[in-house]
């Protein structure tokens, strides 16, 4: 996660990547959901590498955890993975 100075606060990095962004909450998250069927438990948009992504994490019926990586601009599906505890 990328350091928000102080002057700048969360709400205008939210704003900028926010504006960037081509898809929807909503739509990655039903990207997500096509990947792994379950119940979304949050949704964070934010920048890796100089690429704006989803992190989607979801909860299956067999309490098993997923995080789904979804490429905000395009909408490609980067990665899905099981989170272990």
């Amino acid at each position: 996660m990328a350091f928000t100075p102080p002057e700048i606060g969360h709400a205008a990095v939210d704003q900028q990547l926010t504006a960037q962004k081509t898809i929807s909450k909503e739509e990655a998250k039903e990207i997500a959901q096509k990947q792994v069927k379950g119940r979304v438990l949050y949704v964070d948009l934010d920048r890796d590498d100089g690429v704006l992504k989803y992190e989607v994490i979801i909860l299956t019926d067999k309490d098993q955890v997923y995080e789904v990586e979804i490429n905000a601009n395009t909408g490609q599906v980067i990665k899905v993975e099981q989170e272990n505890d």
